[in-house]
């Protein structure tokens, strides 16, 4: 499954898969420098600088040739370069649920190395090439074994303020930093996935998080930008809504959506300059 991207990244603004598609024949006359002229229509620029997809490639689907998780280096090429040809320039991926953890199997190896193949293609092409990172979410699966689909739900959200899971889950997330540093930017997602909803913790410790992120990137790839996405930003916080908003929670869930937001917005002059 993929879904596109907005002029700045903000997964409040996806318009869905079939949205994509609409996306990119929109803006498939000017993005390639072709002349989109016709004689009774002025030849129109597109209004967005980045015209994006991220790809979800963690779910299974039938027939399997469909889901992305299976997809082998010459399926992505093909449709890195139709993406192309749509005029889309920048494509982004993510550490899908059961993987969110340091490699042990050949399949989380070569996922890494086809992405890695796919950074320097998609560079060739005149594409960029972004990641997402997470912070609390651990995968389950027990070392050796492979992950899978995330509807497995093989993961957990460790609490940062308890001794031990800071480090640890900052830890993996520096890995993926580290191994995708060529990338052109980055984002830390607030959590779905990640968060903690202990009741304690908050928008301190999700900035915790963005702060030693952005002091690592710039160490790595000091060209490189580091995006605070505060997308489920309610889930640094107990819910008061349990563990459904359509127990009629949504409306306190976007509420505290809007002033975590704020939150971090208010905080940004404060954090490294990777941010």
């Amino acid at each position: 499954m993929n879904q596109p991207l907005t002029g700045n990244i903000d997964r409040r603004k996806f318009l869905g898969t079939a949205g994509a598609t609409a996306t990119c024949l929109a803006v498939l006359g000017t993005a390639r420098g072709e002349d989109a002229t016709t004689p009774t229509q002025p030849a129109r620029q597109s209004p967005f600088v980045t015209r994006g997809v991220y790809f979800h490639d963690g779910f299974t689907v039938e027939p399997r040739s469909h889901a992305p998780l299976y997809w082998d280096r010459e399926t992505w090429q093909r449709e890195i370069r139709w993406l192309d040809a749509c005029g889309i320039n920048a494509i982004e991926f993510a550490t899908m649920l059961e993987f969110s953890r340091l490699p042990s199997t050949e399949l989380e190896r070569r996922k890494i190395s086809d992405r890695l193949h796919l950074r320097d293609y998609a560079h060739s092409l005149g594409i960029q090439f972004a990641y997402q990172l997470s912070n609390t979410a651990v995968s389950t699966v027990p070392a050796g074994d492979e992950p899978g689909h995330q509807l497995q739900d093989r993961a957990v959200m460790l609490c940062p303020r308890q001794p031990g899971n800071f480090e640890k889950t900052l830890g993996i997330q520096k890995f993926f930093l580290d191994t995708y540093r060529g990338a052109d930017f980055f984002e830390v997602m607030a959590a779905d996935w990640g968060g903690c909803t202990c009741g304690q913790c908050g928008v301190p410790e999700y900035l915790r998080y963005i702060s030693a992120l952005a002091e690592r990137l710039a160490e790595v790839h000091p060209g490189a930008r580091l995006h605070a996405n505060t997308w489920s930003i309610s889930l640094w916080g107990k819910p008061t809504w349990g563990s459904n908003p359509d127990n009629g929670g949504w409306q306190d869930m976007f509420e505290k959506e809007i002033t975590g937001s704020r939150a971090v917005i208010a905080a940004l002059p404060s954090l490294p300059a990777a941010h």
